[in-house]
């Protein structure tokens, strides 16, 4: 038996009467990479993992893996499970002395790419030894690196407001990170009962036509940074109305659950100024209790002229700071003489049939106690 010294994984063997036979100790080598499923953020670290396997027959020996990473990658780590690995120029290299035959072993590089854009990761397997299948030698990984920003909107507002009057919006813009957004937009859409009085941002420009959508140009927002945008509207009619808000820009967003809302606003009728209410009738005697006493006495001049035996009797009353009245009366007097009796002392005009009817003095005649 002796060993091809220009093929290594070659023995001839020499057999008694079969002649010179070839043998070659090849494994089957394999590897497979695993990278992000999404965008990675400039300036993120970006983790890759390479698993590389040997299937057999035999052992591989001097087995290498170059990662091919680029001039951008920088802040590089790469280590291995069964070996070494080291930087070479934009490369890396892991190298293992010995793979056996059903053996494993994981390569993981992290780094940060300088610039934004599509990058192909490629890595090429190996060993001392020719592989048998040579197709499953290689594996690569596409990255994406963009300027990644979790952009979020919220909106504060009065829940109810009455017709006529006016609503203050208030819609907040918050840059949650890790990267700044660029060219940040946001849209403000109100109901037809609204119209807008005014628009102002903290940062950027806004326009509006009055009834039609609001769209501001907020610009570049740093991380952690916001913005503001106070909106004053006019409220036109009675209703329940829902206001639609968003906001949007050119980076990568990886949470859209927050860039647009909704809020809503109830438009109902003013309530009726409240009357200023009548006078009490002690006193000065408010004017509307002396418009009552007035009718009720202007009615009894109304029935004593219908109905001629309609009597008053006028007596003293319970307790009085008036004059004195004249002689009592009954009978049929005079309506008119009743009618001015009633208006002169109204606190002591009584039915003369009926329980005394003591009403509310009026002008300078103030009674003591009322009925």
């Amino acid at each position: 038996m002796s060993v091809d010294a220009l093929r290594p994984h070659r023995l001839l063997v020499a057999a008694d009467g079969d002649g010179l036979q070839q043998i070659d100790l090849v494994p089957d080598l394999s590897i497979a990479a695993q990278g992000p499923t999404s965008v990675i953020g400039h300036g993120r670290p970006v983790t890759i993992t390479y698993t590389v396997r040997n299937r057999g027959p035999f052992d591989a020996t001097d087995v290498r893996t170059t990662i091919g990473l680029g001039s951008g990658a920088t802040n590089v780590v790469a280590t291995a499970s069964n070996g070494t690995c080291s930087r070479s120029g934009s490369a890396v290299v892991c190298s293992e002395r010995a793979l056996r035959v059903g053996a494993t072993a994981t390569i993981t590089v992290t780094f940060a790419e300088s610039a934004t854009g599509s990058f192909r990761i490629p890595a090429v397997l190996e060993a001392a030894q020719p592989d048998l299948v040579a197709a499953d030698n290689t594996a690569s990984v596409e990255v994406t690196v963009a300027e990644v920003a979790d952009l979020s909107i919220a909106a504060t507002g009065p829940s109810n407001v009455n017709e006529g009057g006016t609503s203050a919006y208030v819609l907040t813009i918050t840059n949650v990170g890790p990267n700044g957004a660029s060219a940040v937009r946001m849209t403000f859409q109100p109901p037809a009962g609204l119209s807008i009085a005014s628009v102002t941002p903290s940062t950027g420009s806004c326009e509006s036509s009055g009834s039609g959508p609001v769209t501001c140009t907020i610009g570049a927002l740093a991380a952690s940074a916001r913005a503001t945008v106070s909106i004053a509207s006019g409220v036109l009619a009675v209703g329940t109305f829902q206001s639609t808000f968003e906001i949007s820009s050119d980076g990568v967003d990886l949470t859209m659950g927050n860039n647009s809302g909704t809020i809503t606003t109830t438009v109902t009728k003013p309530a009726p100024p409240t009357g200023s209410g009548s006078g009490s009738g002690g006193g000065g005697g408010g004017g509307g209790s002396t418009s009552w006493w007035m009718a009720i006495a202007l009615l009894g001049l109304s029935m004593a002229r219908g109905r001629g035996k309609f009597g008053m009797r006028i007596g003293p009353p319970a307790t009085s700071l008036c004059p004195s009245p004249p002689t009592q009366t009954r009978g049929r007097e005079p309506p008119r003489r009743r009618v001015r009796e009633a208006l002169r002392y109204p606190d002591r005009v009584e039915r003369a049939t009926q329980p005394t009817l003591r009403l509310p003095a009026v002008g300078p005649c103030v009674r003591g106690r009322f009925p």
